[in-house]
């Protein structure tokens, strides 16, 4: 095995916001996902993180790239835990699909940080594709 580690993580802070009147659902996740086709089949390349009851979310050691960015609720597996989409393939899949389709792009520089974020929330995900 052999463990490399590199400077130039980043990092991105927001909020997931939502259209007026609505509320945002329990659990919701916020993703990235490489754009890259050479990178869509590698785990490393995904990021997700809790948002907090407020929407705001935090998401840090991000490696520098262009993403896929989508916020979307969490799913669960056969154990009634949270999938982690760097440990299932299938739904890193759907993740992708999904982000794609939503088109939402965010850059990362080496050691760039992003604060204030707004990321809306779509209240019917395109997980029904």
């Amino acid at each position: 095995m052999t463990v490399t580690f590199t400077e130039g993580g980043a990092s991105i802070r927001g909020r997931v916001s939502i259209a007026e009147g609505q509320q945002l659902p329990a659990n919701v996740r916020v993703y990235l996902a490489a754009v890259e086709r050479e990178n869509a089949d590698n785990a490393l390349r995904f990021f997700e993180t809790r948002t907090e009851s407020d929407g705001s979310f935090r998401m840090e050691n991000i490696a520098p790239g262009r993403y896929w960015i989508i916020a979307r609720p969490a799913e669960e597996n056969e154990s009634s835990r949270v999938k982690l989409v760097r440990q299932e393939s299938t739904f890193r899949a759907k993740v992708l699909r999904e982000a794609k389709s939503g088109k939402k792009e965010i850059s990362f520089k080496p050691c760039e940080r992003i604060v204030d974020y707004d990321l809306r929330y779509m209240s019917a995900p395109a997980a029904k594709l």
